[in-house]
């Protein structure tokens, strides 16, 4: 298994390819950052840890 916190979209993009032709489980682990620049909003739901859109 691969998991990506944070890479280039290209090198990301190139990286989950080579993955899937090897069969290989890709994960993207977003920042922080990321997430809250993306308008989405990050809470846990019964500890499970959720995305949502905010208003």
């Amino acid at each position: 298994m691969v998991i990506v916190a944070d890479l280039p979209r290209q090198q990301m993009v190139e990286l989950a390819n080579l993955c899937e032709r090897e069969m290989i489980q890709f994960k993207l682990a977003p920042s922080v950052f990321s997430i809250f620049v993306s308008g989405l909003s990050l809470e846990t739901i019964a500890g499970t840890p959720v995305l949502g859109v905010n208003r």
